[in-house]
């Protein structure tokens, strides 16, 4: 049983997992813009 829940977590971590990817393949250049002006904003 608790194997079964284990595949069942690691499953839905999957889905999310591509999900995020899709988003953020759709939106890399937006996600690198806002990733660069956050690193240059802490320094």
């Amino acid at each position: 049983m608790l194997s079964n829940l284990l595949f069942y977590i690691l499953f839905f971590f999957y889905l999310n997992a591509a999900k995020l990817l899709k988003i953020y393949k759709k939106h890399k250049l937006l996600v690198q813009k806002s990733l660069n002006s956050w690193l240059f904003q802490k320094d």
